[in-house]
């Protein structure tokens, strides 16, 4: 990868989310990157400070033989003789850097785009002055749509890639994929009021499946600690209560009754300490 001056196979944009931007690099990204540097070089600098101004004579080295590689864009990166002249230390760290840990910087690409709406039927819609997705939208972030890049700057965090020659990290990679997943199939329900009614069923046939579990736990756990079981089924309704003391009962005959019910069924024990204790009462 790292051949004294020389570094093959950079990643300079990868597919995924472009963290902090509210955009999306699809394959379309890549493609169109591609198209417009295709037989070109591209300038590079260290980090992105004064990205739109002119920053002619701090240039670091060029970028050339661009292609895409899977779901990202790759190119050989060439440091100019004049710049590992003047900064030798500089040009030492970021080679054994990029020998012995590529993941700690990376490539971020300098232009000007056009954020595009992609849709299901697979036409797109501008996105430039839109506040949020339209209908029929596949995500709820538009994806950039380059008109045109002007430099491909080393920076410690690229939003919209990776480590300089592989990914982010495997967990981290995975994590990005499940997020935008996630979004894309929020953005599919909302097109869909019936897909979504569906989803909101199915969560609460998970959630009581959970509770009922959940409270079949709970009792196993109080009967092995020795505490009195007053249910039979697989969860503590209502009506698996304890029935509490007379309205006539006294305030420490009410308060034994809300301690039993706050270790079966906090929520009851709420309930039952608003309509039957009052603030000046103590235990």
């Amino acid at each position: 990868m790292t051949n004294s001056k020389t570094l093959q196979g950079v990643s300079l944009i990868s597919e995924g989310e472009a963290l902090g931007h509210g955009l999306f690099v699809d394959a379309a990204t890549i493609a169109g990157a591609a198209a417009i540097l295709a037989g070109k070089t591209l300038r590079s600098y260290l980090t992105h400070d004064n990205a739109q101004a002119d920053r002619l004579g701090a240039e670091v080295g060029i970028f050339s033989n661009f292609r895409v590689s899977g779901d990202r864009l790759r190119a050989d990166f060439q440091f100019l003789d004049a710049w590992t002249e003047a900064n030798p230390q500089e040009f030492a760290t970021l080679t054994e850097l990029a020998a012995l840990d590529d993941a700690s910087f990376g490539v971020s690409l300098v232009g000007s785009v056009n954020p595009a709406w992609v849709m299901a039927d697979g036409t797109e819609a501008d996105a430039l002055n839109a506040k949020s997705a339209p209908p029929g939208a596949i995500r709820s972030q538009p994806s950039i749509r380059f008109r045109e890049i002007r430099s491909a700057d080393f920076v410690t965090a690229p939003a919209a890639n990776s480590a300089l020659y592989s990914a982010l990290s495997k967990r981290m990679s995975a994590n990005q994929t499940e997020l935008s997943n996630l979004r894309a199939e929020v953005a599919r329900l909302r097109a869909s009021p019936s897909d979504l009614a569906l989803a909101v069923e199915v969560q609460k046939d998970q959630i009581a499946k959970l509770e009922a579990d959940l409270a079949t736990a709970s009792m196993f756990d109080m009967r092995r600690a020795g505490a009195p079981a007053f249910a039979t089924g697989n969860s503590l309704g209502q009506g698996d209560l304890p029935k509490g003391p007379g309205k006539h009962a006294s305030d420490q005959e009410k308060w034994t009754h809300f301690s039993v019910l706050e270790q079966l069924n906090p929520t009851a024990a709420e309930i039952y300490r608003l309509q039957n204790l009052t603030p000046a009462t103590r235990r």
